[in-house]
């Protein structure tokens, strides 16, 4: 079952569907249209570790092991947004992290995760 939470005020910006679109991605182990929402230089770096996989995500990310998330806006400016990121793996376990998003040539893309 798939379970995710976008806690946001001013739900429903670009940026906001792109992180639950990208985290989903993730949770269904769709990460050739997780990497396709990647910033251009965040991309350069997973094609150096051989693009988004199993194996070059940390282990709370991994399809399999990651069954929900909830995304909470913590800080954002004109051009970029940066949320809160709890990641819930399949032993229940609840993993903190950062996801940031740029507007990058008109559509928001995955800066950092």
């Amino acid at each position: 079952m798939l379970s995710a939470t976008l806690l946001l005020a001013g739900c429903g910006s670009s940026a906001d569907s792109t992180a639950n679109e990208f985290m989903s991605a993730l949770v269904a182990g769709r990460h050739l249209k997780a990497e396709e929402m990647l910033s251009k230089d965040m991309r350069g770096m997973a094609t150096l570790l051989g693009g988004l996989s199993n194996r070059s995500l940390n282990s709370y990310y991994r399809s399999g092991n990651l069954v929900s998330f909830v995304l909470t806006r913590a800080e954002q400016t004109d051009n970029s947004v940066r949320y809160r990121v709890i990641a819930v793996t399949k032993d229940g376990r609840r993993y903190e992290d950062f996801m940031d998003m740029v507007r990058e040539d008109g559509s928001w893309k995955v800066s950092r995760f």
